[in-house]
């Protein structure tokens, strides 16, 4: 009896400790304020915020006039930017960067990274020694405590092995996440980025109506992911959403309808440049090129009706570099919908946040060490 009461107290307390950590990562609270969220009592929440002081996780507040305050009963504490840094980098079709963060999360710098189409492991060299380069330059060189990476494609989730990704040199890297913990000797998190994008999406909106919700990320590649009750569905190795090679009716790959790559194959005589910022200009300027978009929309509606419908989502979230055609695209995709209606509702959105991707990447990483730290 003893031994189970010993079990429980204990689990008691790291679940405490989570919960405070999680707070602190959001506010700087004092304990009483901290007890009165939680619903226990503040000697409690003192005894674990000194535990988490001894281990150098958490401070006092370095605010002068909350030190000051009577007793000591309204000091605040906050989460120890300088215990360590955080990486962050984006290996993304339509984008490339990392971000250094502090412990805290705050922003220490930013770069953006030139890569080639098809990644070889000589350039993840280059961009990890560079990110190495950066840290220990610092005004104050902090130890890594975390890698987040985000890769197209899919990782295998047992073993971290690539499963499938176009982005990057298969002969050369066959497990990024390796390369990583050789290079920063600290725990990774590799995802696919647009499990990424959906995290950060989730964070910032209220879905509570929602019960199942489709995200499908269109730009230079072309995923989707399903959430069902909050949680993401990925299938035994973690590579449901891989819509790119589904194919439609005219034989072809949905990824050579919809893609960037391919809208700028097709309409490459009325681009200034061929990239994805020249379609997209073209897109406002040309009735070709805003046809060829279109249709491709239309394209896809099919697939997503389909896919949809065999789900049951309440909810599609359009995302990606195609949010840059607006409402005419969004639009597109309503009229196959509203022609071929179905016995529930459905509704059709673009995402209207920018940061999706580190946002994601930043919440996976909060979680992660929060965790740690209750243990």
């Amino acid at each position: 009896l003893n031994m189970i009461q010993g079990y429980r107290t204990e689990n008691i307390r790291k679940h405490n400790m989570k919960v405070i950590a999680g707070l602190l990562f959001k506010n700087e609270l004092s304990c009483n304020e901290i007890a009165q969220r939680i619903g226990i009592s503040e000697t409690a929440v003192k005894k674990n915020i000194n535990q988490l002081i001894e281990n150098d996780w958490v401070v006092h507040s370095d605010k002068e006039e909350i030190l000051r305050s009577r007793g000591g009963q309204h000091i605040r504490y906050k989460i120890n930017d300088k215990y360590g840094c955080f990486v962050f980098i984006n290996f993304s079709h339509d984008e490339n960067w990392f971000v250094v963060t502090d412990f805290s999360f705050n922003k220490i710098y930013r770069e953006k990274l030139v890569l080639s189409t098809v990644i070889s492991r000589e350039e993840v060299e280059r961009a990890s020694s560079r990110i190495l380069q950066v840290i220990v330059v610092n005004e104050y060189p902090l130890p890594v405590r975390g890698v987040v990476v985000a890769v197209p494609g899919q990782i295998d989730n047992k073993t971290g092995d690539f499963i499938y990704s176009s982005r990057f040199d298969r002969s050369g890297i066959h497990n990024i996440s390796k390369m990583f913990i050789e290079k920063f000797e600290a725990p990774v998190y590799v995802h696919n980025d647009t499990q990424f994008e959906v995290m950060g999406e989730l964070e910032h909106g209220d879905f509570s109506n929602n019960t199942t919700i489709y995200y499908v990320n269109i730009g230079a590649g072309l995923s989707s992911v399903i959430v069902n009750n909050s949680k993401f569905v990925l299938g035994t190795h973690g590579i449901a959403g891989e819509i790119g090679n589904n194919i439609t009716e005219d034989g072809d790959n949905l990824h050579m309808h919809c893609a960037f790559g391919s809208l700028i194959e097709k309409t490459l005589p009325y681009l200034e440049e061929p990239t994805a910022k020249g379609l997209i200009e073209a897109f406002s300027k040309n009735e070709y090129v805003k046809e060829c978009v279109l249709n491709s929309a239309e394209v896809l509606a099919k697939q997503l009706d389909a896919i949809t419908n065999v789900l049951g989502c309440d909810r599609v979230v359009i995302m990606g570099g195609v949010r840059a055609f607006g409402e005419i695209y969004l639009n597109r995709i309503k009229e196959y919908f509203n022609r071929y209606p179905k016995g529930f509702k459905r509704e059709i959105v673009i995402s209207e946040y920018t940061d999706n991707c580190f946002t994601g990447m930043k919440k996976l990483l909060c979680d992660s060490i929060i965790s740690r730290i209750s243990n």
